[in-house]
């Protein structure tokens, strides 16, 4: 398991960021299998839960945005979008971080 917020020493990341990668390229569908398969091999990865959350809004699924949505905050009670996404600090495109809010509100996270 990982020993800090992103999971780095956990393998469960690596496939995190193949998902990542997909959803960059708005190849939802993708993105959220590798998303699912990070969570198979570490289910209480909050970074991969918000991530898929945000795919999914993104996606338009709504059922499945509100169902990650719902993991998250039973990880973290006082999650905010807002505060996630100020801290993508890898993200050099704004409008990455623009996307990801977007997904994250239609998944119902504030």
């Amino acid at each position: 398991m990982g020993t800090n917020s992103l999971g780095v020493d956990s393998p469960a990341f690596y496939v995190l960021w193949l998902g990542h990668s997909y959803r960059g390229l708005a190849q939802y569908e993708a993105a959220i299998s590798a998303y699912k398969k990070s969570l198979n091999r570490q289910p209480d990865y909050l970074f991969a839960h918000v991530l898929l959350a945000a795919t999914y809004g993104l996606a338009g699924q709504e059922t499945g945005a509100r169902a990650e949505a719902a993991a998250v905050l039973k990880i973290d009670p006082e999650f905010s979008a807002e505060n996630f996404v100020k801290r993508l600090k890898f993200y050099k495109d704004q409008r990455l971080k623009d996307r990801t809010l977007e997904g994250l509100r239609k998944a119902g996270l504030k």
